[in-house]
């Protein structure tokens, strides 16, 4: 059985219409289109996600769950932060939008990822309260979150 990666695209962004259709690249950059419903597994999914929108049950959080970017989620209020980044730094998702669906998931690793290993600019969450800080997470720097790192070799292909 072929392994692919799974990348969601905006079709038509100039005119705002989001048009999503999942792509599948194979590790030799070939790619292939599936309709929605397909259930793809790669080593950046696998033991991270049960379903497109539902994390592996070790780390699934009610608190996360009521995060805005979730289905059913709202604006919560500020108090509780430093209890919702808690939470994600139990995680392997480098940011509350990426723990909404894998697609994004993806998306917010590459970008994360670029930002600080490849640019070398760091990425914080920092929480302060009169302007003192109160939390710190680094994602990046975290095992959970770097176990995924050799994931992005793939999109950094030699040339020559």
């Amino acid at each position: 059985m072929k392994k692919h990666n799974t990348v969601r695209c905006v079709a038509n962004p100039v005119s705002g219409q989001e048009r999503g259709k999942i792509l599948e690249c194979d590790h030799n950059g070939q790619v292939d289109e599936h309709p929605a419903n397909t259930r793809p597994t790669s080593a950046f999914t696998e033991g991270v996600w049960s379903e497109h929108t539902i994390p592996a049950s070790q780390y699934r959080d009610p608190l996360l769950e009521h995060v805005r970017f979730r289905a059913g989620g709202a604006v919560l209020s500020i108090d509780q932060a430093e209890s919702i980044y808690t939470s994600l730094r139990r995680t392997p998702f480098v940011s509350l939008y990426g723990r909404s669906n894998w697609y994004d998931d993806l998306a917010e690793y590459v970008a994360v990822y670029h930002f600080t290993e490849v640019l070398k600019q760091p990425f914080r969450i920092v929480i302060r309260k009169e302007g003192e800080e109160i939390f710190l997470y680094e994602p990046m720097k975290s095992d959970l979150v770097r176990s995924r790192a050799a994931q992005m070799k793939r999109f950094y292909k030699e040339e020559g």
